[in-house]
């Protein structure tokens, strides 16, 4: 079924669709502005994501994972899995920001008015077969400023395709 609403996370919980193609969650209708379609707050130490189409956010993300860095024993509180999502025609695709140890799996992130997937000042983000196309900026990575290595460091293998190409992400690379 479609589902017209935003959907706030803010408790460890596993929410899973029957079918990614037919169990929709639709931002369109939210009359807040600057509002993710699926927000998964910086206090869950656990939340999984699974077999959904997220659209229709006009002006954010389709889904918005907060991080806790500032929590303490803050790699406790960064379990999250997004799986087998088709994330479209929202402003932006999956943000995961202020993460440690995110997954992202098997989603497919298509049609967003700028980006697809973006990593903001998040560490060791693990991505495997995820399919990123027709966005305005597919995909990027955002350190913090004065960050440091630890920003750069994620676990991106060549299952990952932009436009069906592979992401090459490399780490301790030379002489290429």
């Amino acid at each position: 079924g479609v589902y017209f609403e935003n959907v706030y996370i803010n408790k460890s919980l596993s929410l899973t669709g029957e079918d990614r193609n037919t169990t929709i969650i639709d931002g369109s209708l939210s009359e807040v502005k600057y509002q993710p379609t699926v927000l998964i707050e910086s206090n869950c130490k656990f939340v999984s994501l699974s077999n959904f189409t997220i659209r229709g956010s006009k002006d954010n993300w389709g889904i918005y994972v907060m991080g806790g860095w500032a929590l303490s024993g803050s790699e406790h509180y960064n379990r999250r899995t997004i799986t087998n999502n088709i994330v479209m025609n929202n402003s932006g695709g999956i943000i995961v920001q202020d993460c440690y140890r995110c997954t992202l799996v098997g989603n497919i992130v298509r049609n967003n008015q700028y980006e697809g997937i973006a990593i903001f000042v998040s560490s060791r983000i693990i991505m495997r077969n995820n399919t990123i196309h027709h966005n305005k900026y597919n995909f990027g990575i955002v350190p913090l400023a004065l960050g440091g290595l630890d920003f750069y460091i994620h676990d991106i293998d060549f299952s990952n395709k932009i436009d069906g190409k592979s992401i090459y992400y490399l780490i301790n690379e030379r002489k290429l």
